[in-house]
């Protein structure tokens, strides 16, 4: 048994690091597939010899080389309702997207990005005052709940699986703090949406003032709020 990390998203890997000297397993950190350290790294996954790879709203792919190490494949924890909002910043996709829904999906691990089959999900209501952290809340209940209803299946290995319906999926690509720029001639619900969806601790929604300077919106707005 083991725990894994990413390289690309260092500021979790010291709690990982924690959680895994407290459970007594290793405990290793994923390089890029380019680095000359990823085959070091597949050796030691396989040294482990896992039952299963399971995987919660992780940030790199994991490759087949990885998955074939695990005796039962790859489970993965999407926080989305799939096929919807595959890949990257899932719930700030559907927020932006003017989705009224989003969810956690279990689902089997395959070569694409979020593409295998659902084992179980849960939906979740976004509501129209929502920021991502409320609805990133009701993401960690769903998550737990279906961990809890369907462990013992996983251990197992007696799980069933539905394959998604390709002509329903949508797509995000991964947000950086540019993207979250807006002009207020855009629509007022856009505007709204963007800053809700990327409220700190993310890097937040901005607009450049009449001198070119930066001005970041930090704080939630209503859509009343931001038209007046």
């Amino acid at each position: 048994m083991g725990i894994v990390g990413a390289t690309i998203r260092v500021q979790s890997n010291d709690e990982l690091a924690e959680l895994a000297v407290c459970r007594n397993v290793g405990f290793l950190i994923q390089p890029q597939f380019n680095s000359e350290d990823y085959e070091s790294f597949v050796t030691s996954v396989r040294s482990l010899k896992p039952d299963l790879v399971l995987v919660n709203s992780y940030s790199m792919i994991i490759r087949e080389d990885v998955l074939s190490a695990s005796r039962l494949g790859g489970i993965n924890l999407h926080a989305a309702l799939l096929p919807r909002n595959r890949g990257c910043n899932p719930t700030q996709w559907a927020i932006i997207n003017k989705e009224f829904e989003t969810g956690v999906t279990m689902h089997e691990m395959d070569s694409g990005i979020d593409m295998g089959a659902i084992i179980d999900q849960r939906k979740i209501p976004i509501f129209i005052y929502d920021t991502w952290l409320d609805v990133r809340e009701r993401e960690f209940h769903a998550t737990n709940d279906l961990l809890e209803s369907n462990l013992a299946k996983i251990l197992c290995g007696t799980w069933k699986a539905v394959v998604q319906i390709e002509k329903y999926s949508t797509s995000g690509r991964r947000r950086n703090p540019e993207d979250g720029e807006f002009r207020w001639s855009e629509k007022i619900i856009d505007i709204h949406n963007k800053i809700r969806a990327l409220l700190p601790p993310l890097p937040p929604a901005f607009y450049l003032d009449d001198d070119g300077k930066r001005k970041e919106l930090t704080e939630y707005l209503t859509p009343w709020e931001l038209t007046s």
